[in-house]
This record gives structure tokens, sequence and C-alpha cells, in this order.
């Protein structure tokens, strides 16, 4: 996964959260998505030591505003 490239929504919490924690591990460069204000901030902690490949972008993606920032 290095210098790949994942674009996850849903984030903050499950499936997606798992995924960002594995992906960010190997070295992959996330555009992550999530919701939840306060889980993003916790996601964001534990991505710390990966924060030069993250990028994220709070919000539902069932929204236009979403998709056009992501």
């Amino acid at each position: 996964m290095k210098d790949r490239v994942g674009i996850i929504t849903g984030a903050t919490s499950g499936m997606g959260k798992a995924i960002a924690l594995t992906f960010a591990a190997e070295g992959a460069k996330l555009v992550l998505s999530g919701r939840s204000e306060s889980k993003s901030q916790d996601l964001l902690e534990e991505l710390k030591p990966h924060h030069d490949r993250i990028a994220f972008f709070p919000g539902d993606v069932s929204l236009f505003e979403t998709n056009e920032a992501l």
C-alpha cells in the first residue's frame, strides 16, 4: 500500500476506521471523510504519526458539498 492513495468514507467508525488505520500503517496516502466531528478528532489523534499523508474532510457523503470537497 505504500504511496497508494485511498479515499475512505465513513472513516470515523466501524469498518471505515479499521481500513483507515490499516492503510495508514501500511504507508498509504489517505483522503478521509466522516460525519462525526468528535470521532474525527479521535481518529486524527490516532493517525497523528501519519499526518503528513492524510487529509480529512468532515461531512456526509450524501450531501453534494461533502463530495465536492472530497
